[in-house]
């Protein structure tokens, strides 16, 4: 269970003084490692690093393998679509949806087409990391007609549209970076350059990042979204959204096949805001 952890240095340290990532590092490794009949997991992929959960999620499919039940809570539909064979949706409290899980992930995605607003899911403070002296308020994604959509066929443009708001007014300006992770791994596969915010009048920006989905191969991008400078990290939206979804259905793609780096991605800004 320590080992598993990873905060084996820190396991004599009171529990009461572990940061919530920490928390949730041993609270899964003790779940995971008493053979439940049933093992129920929530949300426990929002913290952690990208090594941590991977670990999270092999476990599972060990303990689901043994022919134990997982029931797994999350908004991360790359995690979802690895490890589930049938899915279901809840809102405010009901079961709507039922079925396998590519069938229930389509559905999901088509009725939650905003990534972020006002008084979405990801706006509750447990769910994104950063000081919060500067915020994302509303993130879309779009293709170039502002269709809201998640699946692009290879070749599209894929439009995000960023609303962020300035909530400390000694900071004079931002970093925005867009990471696109793989799904069955949680490793970052390619990343936006860090592009500069200049904030308006109001302590707000509207922005938007253009990106030609060629460069990617098809399969299921989860999303994290960044804001920083070079002292701190400001707001961060890590793998909590809807995910991109690229498909490739005249398999195009045949000359990336032998590429496996990581590399940074080339996109189109435009601040749409004075």
């Amino acid at each position: 269970i320590v080992e598993f952890s990873g905060i084996g240095k820190y396991i004599d340290t009171p529990v009461k003084r572990y940061s919530s990532g920490m928390y949730v590092r041993l609270a899964f490794a003790v779940a995971a490692h008493l053979e439940p009949e049933i093992l129920i997991i929530d949300e426990v992929l929002a913290v952690g690093d990208a090594e941590f959960q991977k670990k999270c999620l092999g476990k599972m499919k060990d303990v689901s393998g043994e022919g134990r039940t997982v029931l797994f809570v999350s908004h991360n539909m790359g995690a979802i679509s690895n490890l589930c064979n049938k899915a279901i949706i809840l809102k405010q409290g009901k079961l709507t949806a039922i079925g396998t899980t590519d069938i229930i992930i389509k559905k999901y995605l088509t009725e939650n087409v905003n990534i972020i607003t006002e008084n979405s899911f990801v706006n509750v403070e447990k769910n994104r990391r950063g000081n919060g002296k500067v915020r994302f308020t509303e993130i879309n994604l779009t293709d170039e007609n502002k269709n809201y959509m998640q699946e692009f066929e290879r070749g599209q443009k894929a439009l995000f549209t960023f609303k962020v708001k300035k909530n400390d007014q000694r900071i004079q300006n931002a970093t925005l970076r867009i990471c696109f992770r793989a799904a069955h791994t949680g490793e970052f596969v390619t990343t936006t350059k860090e592009e500069m915010l200049f904030f308006n009048r109001n302590n707000e920006i509207i922005c938007s990042i253009i990106i030609d989905t060629q460069q990617f191969r098809a399969g299921i991008y989860d999303l994290y979204f960044y804001l920083g400078n070079s002292e701190e990290s400001l707001d961060i939206v890590d793998s909590v959204t809807n995910p991109l979804i690229i498909i490739d259905s005249q398999n195009l793609a045949k000359t990336l096949e032998k590429y496996n780096g990581y590399f940074d991605i080339y996109h189109e800004f435009k601040s749409l805001s004075e």
